[in-house]
C-alpha cells in the first residue's frame, strides 16, 4: 500500500507541472531511505516511467531535458512536490576545493537562483571564511563581500553577508528560532534568516542560512556611525580595539565603528562607568545608562533558548548612540543553545537548567548579568515582556517553527547526503519545538523566576 501511495503521489505531481509566471517554481522531491535524495524542478521533467513487475514497479525513472535518473522503488520513503529554497552557486577565479582563509578573500563569480521566490541575481563577489569554533568544523561558514551594496533574497542592500553553516545543529533552526523570537519582541536591528543551498566550485556544500553581517550600517545596526558604538562581549577577544572591564573583567571589543585612540578611550570610560553602577547595584544610575526594556527582551530570548554563552560571555552585542542608553542586540549565535549536545546528539535539558551558572562558578559574564537580573526595575520590566510574549507572540513563534521546517525539509534532505546528523530532521524538529514549548511554560510560571539567574 505504501508503494502504491508513492506512485499515486508521483502521478499527482506530474499533473501540476504547469505553473503561472512569477510563481514559486515547484519541485519534485523524492525522499529516500538510503543516503541519497532526489529533487528536480518540475518544469525540467519530461517524463516519469516505471519499470519492473514486483511490488508494482522496481524502478522509477525520471527524465529531464538533460538526464535520466533511475531510482529503486524500494528505496523511496515518500514523494512530495513544492518549492525549494534558493540556490547560491559560487565559482572562484582560482579553483580550490575549499576556502582556506578567514583573512584573505578570493574573487569569484556567483549566481543566485531565486526559483520564483526571490529575484535571480548574478555577478561578482569576494569570499572568505568566518566564525570562531565553527571554522574548525567540516562544514565551513563563509563571509561574502561585494564591491557595492546588493540585495540578496529580499534582504536590505548591503556590501557584506554571512553564510551560517549550522554544522552541529541537526535542525538548522536554532538560530532562526532565536532571531524570530527577537523579531516578535520588536528588538531593533535583528538579523534575518534565509535558508539557501550552496555550491562552491561545482560541489554541493550543504544547507546554509544567509543573513546580514552585524555592524553599524544600514542593513544591520542602523545608527549614526559618527556618534555611536557597537561593542561585542566575547571571550575570543580578537578585535583590534578591546579591553577588560574594570569591575567584572568582561572581554569588551569594539565591533564598529573604526576607532581612533581618543575615541576608544572615551567609549571605554563610558562602558566602565555603566559597569561600575552595575557592580555597585545602583539600579537608579544603571537605568540612566542602560535600557531595561532591551535587557528584558534579551533575557527572554536567552531564557527561552537556554543560551548559556552569556556566562563567558560570547557573541553578546550591546550598542549605544551618544546621549542615549546602552541597548542589547543584535542577537547572535545560538548553535550551542536549547540544551543540545552535538557530541551525543541528545537534548540534555531538564527543569533545573538555568541560563546562568551557579554563583561561585566565577564566570565573568555570569557575575555581571546576575547583578543586572536581580534589580527590581529589570524584573518588573521582564515580567511585563514575558506576559505579553506568551499571550500574544508565542503562537506566532510556533507557527514559524512549523512553516520554516516545512520550507527547509528538502534542503535538509540534501544536506543529509553529506552530513548524516541531519538525516532524522523531523525527529530533531519535534524535539526542538517541544523544548521551546516547555521553556515557555516554565518561564510563564511565577514560581520559576529563578530561571533569570
Amino acid at each position: 500500500m505504501k508503494r502504491l501511495a508513492i506512485l499515486i503521489s508521483l502521478f499527482l505531481a506530474c499533473g501540476v507541472c504547469a505553473i503561472g509566471q512569477n510563481m514559486p517554481i515547484k519541485w519534485l522531491h523524492i525522499y529516500r531511505y538510503d543516503a541519497a535524495f532526489t529533487s528536480i524542478p518540475m518544469p525540467d521533467i519530461t517524463g516519469i516511467e516505471f519499470y519492473g513487475t514486483e511490488d508494482l514497479a522496481r524502478k522509477i525513472v525520471v527524465s529531464t531535458t538533460s538526464t535520466k535518473e533511475s531510482i529503486p522503488l524500494s528505496s523511496v520513503e515518500k514523494c512530495a512536490f513544492g518549492p525549494n529554497v534558493p540556490w547560491l552557486e559560487i565559482t572562484t577565479d582560482t579553483y580550490i576545493d575549499e576556502i582556506a582563509s578567514k583573512e584573505e578573500y578570493m574573487a569569484a563569480d556567483f549566481t543566485l537562483h531565486g526559483y520564483g521566490i526571490y529575484d535571480d541575481v548574478q555577478g561578482r563577489l569576494n569570499i572568505r571564511g568566518r566564525g570562531n569554533s565553527t571554522w574548525g568544523l567540516p562544514k565551513k561558514p563563509y563571509r561574502l563581500n561585494f564591491s557595492s551594496k546588493i540585495s540578496l533574497c529580499g534582504l536590505k542592500k548591503a556590501k557584506n553577508y554571512a553564510l551560517i553553516a549550522h554544522y552541529i545543529d541537526p535542525t538548522a533552526m536554532t538560530n532562526p528560532i532565536a532571531l524570530k523570537t527577537a523579531q516578535l519582541l520588536e528588538m531593533p536591528y535583528t538579523n534575518h534568516a534565509v535558508p539557501v543551498n550552496v555550491t562552491l566550485n561545482g560541489r554541493y556544500r550543504g544547507s546554509y542560512m544567509l543573513t546580514e553581517k552585524i555592524g553599524i550600517n544600514g542593513a544591520s545596526v542602523d545608527i549614526d556611525e559618527a556618534q555611536s558604538i557597537l561593542f561585542e562581549l566575547d571571550a575570543n577577544y580578537d578585535e583590534d580595539y578591546k579591553f577588560k572591564s574594570n569591575c567584572f573583567g568582561l572581554p569588551v571589543m569594539v565591533k564598529d565603528p573604526d576607532m581612533t585612540d581618543d575615541l576608544f578611550a572615551k567609549w571605554k570610560a563610558d562602558f566602565n562607568q555603566m559597569e561600575k553602577y552595575v557592580y555597585l547595584e545602583n539600579a537608579e544610575k544603571v537605568a540612566e545608562m542602560l535600557d531595561f526594556n532591551s535587557l528584558a527582551k534579551f533575557a527572554l530570548v536567552m531564557n527561552l533558548t537556554v543560551n548559556r554563552e552569556l556566562n563567558w560571555p560570547k557573541s553578546t552585542y550591546i550598542y549605544k548612540t551618544e546621549g542615549g542608553k546602552y541597548c542589547f542586540g543584535p542577537m547572535w549565535d545560538f548553535d550551542w543553545a536549547y540544551g543540545f549536545y552535538p557530541q551525543t546528539g541528545e537534548y540534555l535539558i531538564d527543569e533545573a537548567r538555568c541560563v546562568l551558572y551557579e554563583a561561585g562558578q566565577e564566570y565573568v559574564g555570569g557575575r555581571f548579568f546576575r547583578k543586572l537580573f536581580k534589580m527590581t526595575a529589570f524584573r518588573t520590566e521582564y515580567e511585563a515582556v514575558v506576559t505579553d510574549f506568551l499571550k500574544n507572540k508565542l503562537y506566532q513563534l510556533l507557527e514559524y517553527i512549523d512553516s520554516y521546517a516545512a520550507a527547509i525539509e528538502p534542503s535538509m534532505a540534501w544536506n543529509a547526503t553529506l552530513y548524516s546528523q541531519t538525516r532524522y530532521f523531523k525527529e530533531h524538529i519535534d524535539n526542538l519545538r517541544a523544548i521551546v514549548e516547555m521553556r515557555a511554560t516554565l518561564i510563564g510560571n511565577a514560581a520559576n523566576n529563578y530561571y533569570l539567574y
